[in-house]
């Protein structure tokens, strides 16, 4: 069922052609992206990544910094929705499991959200990615030209 909502919930963005500046978009992510080694604080400031490669957090900041999205990692459902809540943010894509995607978007009504579920290679909560081109898109799709 939530993947369906999910799903739904994309086509309806789309269908709608919904747009914003690109200041006006957050990339919202799960810690779980963050190799659970890492010891840098992506919390406090996503720039603090060493690009060690053992994970997709420097490709993501790379991504946004180029776009001029905001990007930001956070620690779980209640401070993702806070952080979506903020008044000069339009838009979200959201990165996290079919299950935080789910009651995210319903958190953050009625503010747009694209949902881009994660990749669980080693299940959920730990060492998760994403398809970095399923993100792109997702930018490439909202950020008015």
């Amino acid at each position: 069922m939530k993947s369906a909502f999910l799903k739904f919930n994309n086509w309806q963005v789309n269908k709608r052609q919904v747009k914003a500046k690109a200041q006006e978009i957050l990339v919202l992510c799960p810690r779980c992206l963050q190799n659970h080694t890492c010891r840098q604080d992506i919390i406090t400031d996503t720039h603090n990544c060493k690009s060690c490669g053992k994970c997709q957090v420097m490709d993501l900041v790379k991504l946004c910094d180029q776009l001029g999205v905001n990007l930001y990692f956070a620690t779980g459902g209640g401070m993702a929705v806070k952080m979506a809540k903020q008044r000069h943010i339009k838009i979200i894509v959201a990165i996290a499991c079919e299950k935080e995607l789910f009651y995210g978007i319903l958190g953050t009504l009625p503010k747009p959200v694209v949902a881009v579920k994660n990749i669980l290679p080693h299940g959920p909560c730990l060492d998760t990615g994403v398809s970095m081109e399923d993100v792109r898109k997702a930018l490439e799709q909202i950020i008015i030209s």
